[in-house]
């Protein structure tokens, strides 16, 4: 998986910088609060706060553009006696030739709920053709891998190509083994020259830092798979505000499950300690009817335990098939 990753990395970088030309991106604005804030470098570290920045480069003959961030560190804040806290963190790019504006928009998100016991981050993503966006238009990849529900990955490539009769946006994440990729298409043809404009924004609480490489030479699109459409990108993708529910409610399941895991030794000596003294309390007075009492109600327990579980697995089965 490292391996996997690394190459991830380190390839597009390499042929970058060996077949790329040379840019610098002219600064328009950097406004708000910023640890750090360059094109290639960004740190927002704070409670309450929010920036912006943008850059843009003239280009008399564009062929794409491409763009990865790397090296992502992220952390939620929030104080013990809040029970919400979220930071935002967006990536935009925009083409704008004479007639118009092809727009990519990269959000990140981290929250955190329930007094800190839900930690997530989601990724969200857009391309429109106009300048003028909101969250509403965004839409979650469709992570197949169950690890990735509540902490998505955060580094991803970025590539712009311009087509005969469209323009082609791909957003690819490294994933375990394998890269999976979004595909969006806008029909818009982009003409020369051009005017590209990078703009960062950010918001909330927390500590946000990553490392941005970018380039108008295309290196080659690596080989991927596209995100497939699954429950939860279903439920995101119609009832987005589900989707803190959902999450909700599966930490709230992983919470009872490890607290019963936790529980387990000590009841496990507290039933044996009940039983024992069960038989012995009814050897000693004669009350043999006790021990069947005990039985029963140890028969009762397993039942409701079995019936819990089987409620549970159904209901998940029928969100599931549901939203298949």
């Amino acid at each position: 998986m490292q391996r996997a990753k690394t190459l991830f990395l380190v390839m597009p970088l390499l042929l970058a910088f060996i077949v790329a030309p040379v840019h610098a991106w002219t600064q328009i604005e950097v406004s708000g609060n910023w640890t750090l804030c360059t094109p290639e470098h960004f740190i927002r570290n704070g409670t309450g706060i929010s920036g912006y920045a943008s850059w843009n480069e003239n280009v008399t003959e564009f062929s794409g553009f491409w763009l990865m961030l790397h090296n992502v560190s992220w952390t939620n804040f929030r104080e013990w006696w809040q029970p919400y806290t979220a930071q935002t963190f967006y990536i935009i790019v925009n083409i704008t030739d004479a007639s118009g504006t092809v727009t990519a928009v990269t959000r990140l998100k981290g929250e955190t709920n329930l007094f800190g016991a839900l930690n997530t981050f989601h990724v969200l993503v857009g391309a429109f053709n106009t300048s003028t966006w909101d969250d509403t238009q965004l839409r979650p990849p469709g992570f197949s891998n169950f690890d990735t529900i509540l902490w998505n990955p955060a580094e991803f490539q970025l590539f712009i190509i311009p087509e005969s009769n469209q323009t082609k946006i791909i957003w690819i994440w490294n994933v375990g083994e394998q890269n999976i990729g979004y595909t969006a298409i806008v029909d818009y043809v982009i003409s020369n020259p051009v005017t590209v404009t990078l703009t960062y924004r950010h918001e909330g609480d927390g500590y946000a830092e990553g490392y941005v490489t970018s380039s108008f030479t295309l290196p080659t699109v690596p080989t991927y798979q596209e995100t497939e459409s699954n429950w939860l990108s279903a439920i995101q993708q119609s009832l987005g505000f589900m989707v803190p529910a959902v999450m909700i409610l599966l930490a709230m399941v992983r919470i009872f499950f490890e607290m019963v895991r936790l529980s387990l030794p000590l009841l496990g000596a507290i039933v044996f300690l009940w039983i024992m003294d069960t038989i012995f309390t009814a050897i000693t007075t004669g009350e043999f009817r006790l021990i069947g009492e005990m039985f029963l109600k140890i028969y009762d327990f397993v039942r409701a335990i079995w019936q819990t579980i089987a409620a549970i697995i159904q209901a998940i089965w029928d969100l599931i098939t549901f939203w298949s």
